[in-house]
């Protein structure tokens, strides 16, 4: 399985090495053999570190889809966290079942639950066993 990377993984920091090239080009006229080597390594490291970038950039998850793929999917993704969002405040707002024993549920007034016998000579269907 190939190791999937973040963005907050990708090293994009970049302006610290262009900024030592240009101090470097600024010390070019105090030493301009030792100079130009040390802008040289460093211009190197720069397009090491540009290259890993890209690497690290086709790494990333999602990076073959084209922007109106990513959108659709994004708003797909949107309409189903709304959806189960509802859902949740729906089942949250339901009553909870109220669990009685039939002695307590006479007393109460409350109806019964049928029994398979009842259920089959009311629909003609047979009930389950528990």
């Amino acid at each position: 399985m190939e190791n999937t990377i973040t963005v907050n993984d990708v090293d994009t920091d970049f302006l610290p090495l262009i900024h030592d090239i240009i101090k470097s080009g600024e010390r070019e006229n105090h030493e301009p053999q030792k100079s130009a080597q040390e802008i040289s390594q460093k211009i190197q490291d720069l397009q090491k570190k540009i290259d890993q970038a890209r690497s690290d950039i086709h790494k990333l998850p999602g990076i073959q889809y084209n922007s109106e793929q990513q959108l659709k999917a994004m708003k797909d993704l949107r309409q189903s966290l709304q959806m189960k969002r509802q859902l949740l405040l729906k089942y949250r707002h339901m009553y909870s079942f109220d669990i009685f024993d039939h002695k307590e549920r006479k007393a109460k007034g409350v109806p019964l639950p049928i029994t398979n016998k009842e259920l089959k000579s009311r629909t003609g269907v047979k009930g389950f066993k528990p």
